[in-house]
């Protein structure tokens, strides 16, 4: 509940220029277009929005400490224009997927090589890349579909073909694909696809999954459902009969990840997530425990969500924190969790924070800026 004083003062000293200035992502709040009180009054009040002169002062945000003095970072691939979404390791090679809206082509990248190895029609970004066998499968957004092709010693063999269209749902794309419990699962906007056995679970509009996850000869479709504002996942014991379990409120789950034979899962994405978009200083990490129970361990202020974790060779945890979503601001971080311990590892200039590769002794990392251009970074000296 907002306090009546803050209706009966805020016309009294609030400042919409100053205000916008420090917070330029409102400008997109339809309550910002129809008047800028009005929209500090309905959310920014509540997620602590300040300006300068703001009598209730200031709120900085904060991070864990200073980034890690021995961690040194390299660009080693940027490009203009088309953003990056995803990294893999392939035989071998590092394959990137892009983020290419409003162009309808989707440029593969390859580490090593100036030209794109393939460009294949998607409506907005190739969002994650995996390896089944001998095949690397491409999801895509925005259409559905998920492209295959086998595994080329020469990346500018590749020519990636439509593989499987799936259902959509409120969001229109095709996010993940794993062989899990000996089964090759489909994640669409719309449904739970098994190869061999056709759509599993039909969720129409009401859920937004991107991430599968085996854990404890279990499968974990990870994400959130609209109609209660609940992060949760879809759980099944065969990789065929999927129930919902539902998590906490205005929580939204982007990614997870594990490793085989540790005890845990860690899930990243937002603790207030609403409306349909991400809340400033929300970044969370959460950890599942072999009992089922699901902790909160820490929220990010001054980071607005998080989109990417993975569990290193050196079994510590390693996720991206992203400071504004799209246009609306820049600056991401990679963070560290071990023995309970968190630190930010480094920052970069660039958001979002959308991959992370580990090879040998480097940790790789791919970022886009809305309609700015892709990075690649390479970090040193922390594994």
């Amino acid at each position: 509940m907002i306090p009546i004083w803050i209706f009966e003062n805020a016309s009294k000293w609030f400042n919409a220029e100053e205000y916008l200035k420090a917070n330029p992502d409102v400008a997109a709040d339809p309550y910002w277009g129809l008047h800028p009180l009005l929209h500090w009054i309905s959310s920014g009040y509540t997620e602590d929005r300040t300006w300068k002169g703001d009598p209730r002062g200031s709120n900085p945000g904060s991070n864990p400490g200073p980034s890690d003095p021995t961690a040194e970072k390299q660009v080693v691939l940027a490009v203009a224009g088309h953003g990056f979404m995803c990294m893999a390791d392939v035989a071998g090679k590092k394959l990137i997927g892009p983020y290419n809206h409003p162009d309808p082509k989707s440029p593969i990248r390859c580490i090593g090589y100036d030209e794109p190895v393939d460009v294949i029609d998607t409506g907005e970004s190739v969002i994650r890349i995996t390896v089944d066998g001998n095949d690397v499968l491409l999801s895509t957004e925005d259409n559905g579909r998920i492209f295959k092709d086998q595994i080329q010693s020469d990346p500018r063999n590749y020519n990636f073909k439509l593989y499987k269209t799936l259902l959509e749902g409120k969001q229109h794309g095709a996010f993940d694909a794993q062989r899990m419990l000996g089964k090759l699962i489909l994640l669409g906007g719309g449904e739970i696809y098994v190869e061999g056995h056709g759509t599993r679970k039909k969720f129409g509009t009401d859920f937004y999954c991107k991430r599968i996850i085996e854990y404890k000869n279990q499968v974990l479709v990870v994400g959130y459902r609209y109609s209660t504002n609940n992060a949760g996942w879809w759980n099944s014991t065969d990789a065929l009969t999927y129930s919902w379990k539902e998590k906490g409120k205005n929580w939204r789950f982007m990614s997870g990840a594990t490793y085989p034979g540790k005890e845990f899962v860690w899930l990243v994405g937002t603790a207030n997530y609403k409306g349909g978009k991400h809340h400033a200083d929300s970044a969370a990490i959460w950890q599942l425990n072999p009992d089922g129970g699901l902790h909160l361990l820490k929220v990010f202020p001054g980071y607005d969500y998080s989109s990417e974790v993975q569990v290193g060779p050196n079994h510590k945890v390693y996720w991206l924190n992203t400071w504004r979503w799209k246009q609306h601001g820049n600056g991401s971080a990679l963070m560290e969790l071990h023995n309970g311990e968190i630190r930010e590892i480094a920052q970069f200039e660039q958001s979002e924070g959308r991959g992370i590769l580990f090879d040998g002794p480097d940790i790789w990392v791919v970022l886009r800026s809305h309609g700015r251009g892709g990075w690649v970074y390479k970090i040193t000296g922390v594994l």
